[in-house]
């Protein structure tokens, strides 16, 4: 049996939040992380009766779903549990127009 592939960590600061975004109903912005030249959206976590809701984790299978099958999608990853909160964060490579200048 082969090993299980480990996914990337991405450590996310309030200082890296380059701007909010206010288009839809969830709480989230654009963020530079130090070491990766792409921006992100950064989605933080909902709660429902004080418990998270599991919209991250979520979109992180539906994204790796949609690699095994070679569908275009976004780049979810999962940031640990820091002063942000759990959450996800999705890059758009190749998307001109997307995240702000």
């Amino acid at each position: 049996m082969a090993p299980l592939e480990t996914y990337p960590i991405i450590s996310l600061r309030k200082e890296d939040v380059l701007a909010p975004e206010e288009m839809g109903s969830k709480r989230k912005g654009w963020v530079q992380v130090a070491s990766d030249s792409e921006r992100w959206l950064f989605k933080y976590a909902r709660l429902s009766n004080g418990q998270v809701t599991g919209e991250h984790w979520a979109e992180k299978v539906a994204a790796e779903v949609a690699e095994l099958f070679h569908v275009p999608h976004a780049r979810v990853e999962l940031p640990p549990s820091t002063d942000l909160q759990a959450a996800s964060a999705d890059a758009f490579p190749n998307s001109p127009g997307l995240a702000p200048n």
